[in-house]
């Protein structure tokens, strides 16, 4: 049978220090969702609505069936 031994000084201590760790993760969050939130999605600019455009005129002409001669 193993034994725990518990000792509150350094489990309030521990507790401590993972709540000022969480705190910093926060902050660190915050700090970079903001940049990262005001990146235009994808096709919202208009180089990506130009080769979204050219990508679909190229994959529709490769889709269509070559003509065949009847002779």
């Amino acid at each position: 049978m193993s034994a725990v031994i518990a000792v509150p000084d350094l489990m309030d201590q521990a507790a401590t220090d993972f709540s000022a760790i969480g705190s910093t993760l926060n902050a660190a969050h915050l700090t970079a969702a903001a940049p990262t939130l005001s990146v235009l999605p994808a096709a919202a600019d208009e180089v990506s609505s130009i080769s979204t455009a050219l990508g679909y005129a190229a994959s529709t002409a490769i889709a269509e069936p070559a003509p065949t001669s009847t002779e």
